[in-house]
């Protein structure tokens, strides 16, 4: 631990002596930062979704009212059942999402 001390003392120093360093220290971390929180803005927010008409996507969920309205997700056999017996829709797909 005592090296590490002394070694980031003699960075410090050397900084100091070379103000130009710190400057393009910051600004490379401050374009990357921005670079990062735009493209993930960019894919998010400004792209459009890849669907003829995104307007019209709806999503199917069950709501449980002896669980105080807990929703969650049509389980594959809930879907099947719904696919089944579309009249609804124009088409159906089912999305599984994974941690």
């Amino acid at each position: 631990m005592r090296d590490f001390v002394h070694d980031l003392r003699y960075a410090l120093r050397s900084f100091r002596k070379a103000p130009a360093i710190i400057a393009v220290v910051t600004l490379a971390l401050g374009i990357g930062a921005s670079t990062a929180i735009f493209s993930g803005v960019n894919q998010v927010l400004l792209t459009p979704l890849p669907f003829a008409a995104p307007d019209r996507l709806v999503t199917l969920s069950h709501v449980y009212p002896i669980m105080n309205g807990f929703q969650a997700s049509v389980s594959v056999p809930g879907y099947l059942d719904y696919a089944e017996q579309n009249r609804a829709f124009e088409s159906m797909a089912a999305v599984a999402f994974r941690g």
